[in-house]
C-alpha cells in the first residue's frame, strides 16, 4: 500500500514540474520603462551683466561736532532737536554775563593803554628836539624813546584783548557751521559746559544731501575682477557703473548713486577693501545710521554660460548637472560656477555652447535613462542682486 501510494506522489510532482516548466518557456520579458519626460535649455552664452552686492551703511556727506568755544553756563537751546538748520542759525546760548564784564573790562584797559601811549609821546617829542639843541643828554631821549615804544607795543596788547573779549562774548551764542540735520542737545539747559574735553560737545549736524554709503569688499573679489578683466572674460563699464541700493524693509532706493571712492589699502584686520558710493537725497528720504544693500551695476560678464541655480546638484564630488547625450540618454555633468546672476548660476568649467541641460525632473533620473525632451527658451535674467 506504502509503495503505491509513492509512485502516485511521484508522478503528481513530476506533472507539476513539467507544466511550471512548461509555463516558463511560453513568458514573456517586462516592457521597458517609458523616456522620463522632462524640460531641457540648450547653451547658448550671453554677455550679462553682473551685479555685485554688499552690505552698506548710511552716513551724511558732513558730519560736525557742535562744541562750546567757551565755558558757562547753558541758559538756552534755540533750535528744535532733530530739525533741520541753515549755516549761522542759533542753536545755544551759553551764559554771557561774565563775557560783557571781561569786555568792559578790556575796553578800560585799552583806554589806560592808549592815555600812556599819549602820554609817552608827547615826552618823547619834547625830549628829541632838547636833545638835538644838547639841553638833555642821550639817556633821557633813550628813556623817551623806550617809554615811547612800549606804551605803543601796551596798546598793540590792549586792543589784542579787546578782540578776544568781544569774540568770547560772541562765542556764547553758538551757531550752526553747517546746513543740515541736527541730533539731540548732549548737555540739558542748566549744565556747566567747558571749552575743552568731553564737556565741550552740544550736538551734531549732519548733511544728508548728499549721502554716503560706506560698503566693504574683499581682497579676494577685487583680485577675481583683476583676473577676469586681465583673460577678457570681464568688462568693468565705467560709463555704466552705477549704484543701486535696497533698504531694509525690502524696497528699492529710486535714485541711483555712484562710486565716489575706493580704498588704496587692505583693512588687516578684516581682509577687507573700504569703499563709498554717494547718492542724491533731496527730500531726506534716507537718514544716517540705515544698514542698506549695495548693489553695483556695470560690470559685464563676456560669453557667459548660465543654467537655472534650481539645476544644479550640490553632492559630495561637488555640483553636478543632468545632460542628454547623443540619444538622449540622461548623464551627470560635473560644473564649477559661483558666480550668480539672479536665478541663474554662472558655469566656469563644465558646460558649453549646444550642451543640453535637464532643468526639471531631477529626482527621476538616472543614469543612462532615456530622456523625452521638452525644449524651453532660456530663462530671462531676473536682474536680482547677485554676487561677483
Amino acid at each position: 500500500m506504502s509503495s503505491f501510494i509513492y509512485r502516485v506522489l511521484l508522478s503528481s510532482l513530476a506533472a507539476a514540474c513539467t507544466c511550471a516548466l512548461s509555463a516558463c518557456g511560453n513568458s514573456e520579458a517586462p516592457p521597458p520603462s517609458p523616456p522620463v519626460a522632462a524640460s531641457v535649455i540648450q547653451i547658448e552664452p550671453r554677455t550679462v551683466t553682473i551685479p555685485a552686492s554688499y552690505p552698506g551703511l548710511t552716513a551724511g556727506s558732513l558730519q560736525v561736532d557742535v562744541r562750546a568755544r567757551v565755558g558757562g553756563i547753558l541758559l538756552q537751546r534755540t533750535y528744535t532737536e532733530g530739525r533741520a538748520v541753515k549755516a549761522g542759525a542759533s542753536l545755544f546760548l551759553i551764559d554771557p554775563a561774565p563775557y560783557r564784564a571781561a569786555l568792559d573790562k578790556a575796553r578800560g584797559t585799552l583806554a589806560v593803554q592808549l592815555a600812556s601811549f599819549a602820554r609817552a609821546r608827547a615826552d618823547f617829542e619834547r625830549v628829541r628836539p632838547l636833545f638835538q639843541k644838547n639841553a638833555v643828554s642821550r639817556k633821557d631821549l633813550d628813556d623817551a624813546t623806550t617809554s615811547f615804544a612800549a606804551a605803543a607795543a601796551s596798546v598793540v596788547a590792549a586792543r589784542a584783548d579787546l578782540e578776544q573779549a568781544r569774540i568770547n562774548l560772541a562765542y556764547t551764542r553758538v551757531t550752526a557751521p553747517i546746513s543740515g540735520l541736527t541730533s539731540m542737545e548732549i548737555p540739558s539747559v542748566g549744565s556747566l559746559v567747558s571749552p575743552s574735553g568731553d564737556g565741550s560737545k552740544l550736538t551734531t549736524i549732519f548733511r544728508i544731501d548728499p549721502l554716503y554709503v560706506n560698503f566693504s569688499f574683499t581682497d579676494r573679489e577685487l583680485q577675481k575682477l583683476k583676473r577676469g578683466i586681465g583673460a577678457g572674460k570681464v568688462l568693468l563699464r565705467r560709463d555704466k557703473l552705477q549704484v543701486r541700493i535696497r533698504l531694509g524693509d525690502g524696497s528699492e532706493y529710486p535714485r541711483v548713486g555712484k562710486v565716489d571712492f575706493t580704498d588704496n589699502g587692505v583693512d588687516a584686520s578684516t581682509g577687507t577693501i573700504r569703499a563709498r558710493a554717494v547718492f542724491p537725497n533731496p527730500d531726506a528720504a534716507m537718514m544716517p545710521g540705515q544698514f542698506v544693500r549695495v548693489s553695483i551695476m556695470g560690470i559685464e560678464r563676456v560669453n557667459a554660460v548660465l543654467v537655472p541655480a534650481r539645476a544644479v546638484l550640490t553632492t559630495q564630488q561637488g555640483k553636478q548637472v543632468w545632460v542628454l547625450d547623443n540619444h538622449n540618454r540622461a548623464r551627470l555633468c560635473d560644473i564649477d560656477g559661483s558666480d550668480e546672476v539672479g536665478d541663474d548660476l554662472v558655469v566656469e568649467h563644465g558646460l558649453g555652447k549646444g550642451d543640453r541641460v535637464i532643468i526639471d525632473a531631477l529626482s527621476r533620473l538616472h543614469p543612462g535613462d532615456e530622456v523625452k525632451p521638452d525644449f524651453v527658451s532660456l530663462p530671462p535674467l531676473s536682474g536680482s542682486p547677485g554676487r561677483v
